[in-house]
């Protein structure tokens, strides 16, 4: 199991992503007080909102069972998606552009971190 953690300081959001087993994700999820761990399913990925109403904390993890872009760039979709509708920005035609450009720092970002620290990055490490 490997984790990176991520602070987007334009949001305000933290984000992790996580690549491992199921079970390593679920314990994770236990661990993290995540309310529906017995609704997460095996799949290439996943992204998990936690919130105060189902965890003890705030954030989106994503989830690989291994790394594979496309995988990865479907969780940055449901990543932006959720981290938008968080701080109130409408996804709608009217703003592609914001969505664009947001999944693309989300891509340029977990990319850049993971080739910085191969062995994943503590929350710590994120704030730097």
């Amino acid at each position: 199991m490997k984790e990176w953690h991520f602070y987007d300081k334009v949001f305000r959001r933290w984000a992790v992503l996580h690549i491992g087993s199921l079970e390593e994700f679920k314990a994770e999820m236990k661990a993290s007080k995540y309310t529906k761990v017995d609704e997460l399913r095996d799949a290439k990925g996943m992204c998990v909102e936690l919130t105060y109403e189902n965890s003890d904390q705030y954030c989106c993890y994503l989830w690989l069972k291994e790394y594979e872009s496309a995988t990865l760039v479907h969780e940055i979709t449901h990543l932006v998606m959720m981290q938008l509708d968080e701080v109130g920005v409408p996804i709608s035609m009217d703003n592609t552009e914001v969505f664009a450009f947001y999944c693309e720092y989300w891509w340029t970002e977990i990319n850049r971190v993971r080739r910085k620290y191969p062995n994943g990055r503590s929350p710590k490490d994120a704030r730097i």
